[in-house]
């Protein structure tokens, strides 16, 4: 008996090694440990449309604020990509000043975690504004009205170009 449960203790200790060097060895779970990563858990109910046409699988998280800033009503987009090459699509609307930006979105940046939370590095919160000019200098036309929000993506990204509204409702 006594050798079975040093059998099971060794075993146990080595699956813990092994998950800590999986973790370790991922960036994101990494950052998360050393706080440089954050989970977003509130989802908020999101529809959308390009140009009439609906847009499928996106979801919408609550961002509190920058990091180390103060709060603030950002939302982060999550748009599956069923088949392309880009896993995922990530924008941050900045529903208090009325923006959009392109973030540092790379599998290092963001993960949707047990398809309930959205993993985000402190870098991957950062990014780049609709009508700066190393984008596309025109302006976004962000427009928004109690639950909807509205703008233009141009087609020089990775996304479905053109007027975009979203309705927004608490929940999900």
């Amino acid at each position: 008996m006594k050798r079975r449960s040093r059998a099971v203790v060794l075993a146990g200790i080595a699956l813990v090694l092994l998950a800590s060097a999986g973790t370790v060895s991922d960036p994101l779970s990494r950052q998360l440990l050393l706080g440089q990563a954050r989970l977003l858990r509130h989802e908020i109910s999101v529809t959308g449309e390009v140009d009439g046409h609906r847009l499928e699988a996106i979801r919408g998280f609550a961002e509190p604020g920058r990091f180390g800033g103060p709060a603030s009503q950002r939302l982060v987009l999550w748009m599956d990509d069923t088949g392309g090459t880009i896993p995922h699509r990530v924008l941050i609307v900045d529903l208090d000043n009325g923006k959009v930006i392109v973030p540092n979105a790379s599998q290092a940046n963001y993960r949707l975690l047990g398809r309930r939370w959205l993993a985000q590095s402190d870098s991957g919160a950062e990014g780049m504004l609709f009508g700066d000019p190393k984008l596309d200098a025109r302006d976004p036309g962000f427009q928004r009205s109690a639950d909807t929000v509205s703008f233009t993506v141009p087609a020089v990204l990775n996304l479905p170009s053109g007027q975009w509204s979203l309705r927004l409702a608490e929940g999900g």
